[in-house]
């Protein structure tokens, strides 16, 4: 664990699955994931955790990972009846 100055994320360390090591940022009040990020050279690449952004309409995703996990019907989500929060 990598300790934070008041206001600033924590951070941990640890391997992924793919034996890498990874940074994961996450709130130190609360412990809300904020971000992921690879260290080196893989720095430059970050994940952001979609629950804790406020921003989300403004923001376009650009690829996807891990869709080995995803749910078959997800890709049908788009199709359903919706309505707006009552």
């Amino acid at each position: 664990m990598i300790s934070a100055s008041p206001g600033e994320p924590r951070l941990y360390r640890k391997h992924g699955d793919n034996g890498r090591p990874r940074i994961q940022a996450f709130c130190a009040e609360c412990g809300s994931p904020i971000y992921t990020t690879g260290v080196d050279e893989e720095a430059d690449v970050i994940g952001i955790r979609w629950g804790g952004i406020a921003q989300r309409k403004s923001l376009n995703p650009n690829h996807q990972i891990w869709c080995a996990y995803a749910v078959g019907w997800l890709d049908r989500i788009a199709g359903l009846p919706a309505r707006a929060r009552d």
